[in-house]
């Protein structure tokens, strides 16, 4: 009964987890790669 409670939760709490890591890596890949090209370090590459 323990494991039929918990385990859900503890599912739902990685799922979030890792939404939430998903997002703050985005916006720091985002926030370099915008940083990069102000300093015009990093050739555009576009395909």
């Amino acid at each position: 009964i323990w494991c039929q409670t918990v385990a859900p939760f503890l599912i739902y709490s990685i799922i979030e987890f890792a939404i939430f890591v998903a997002l703050i890596v985005q916006v720091r890949e985002e926030g370099w790669t915008s940083r990069m090209r102000e300093s015009g370090s990093i050739e555009k590459k576009e395909e």
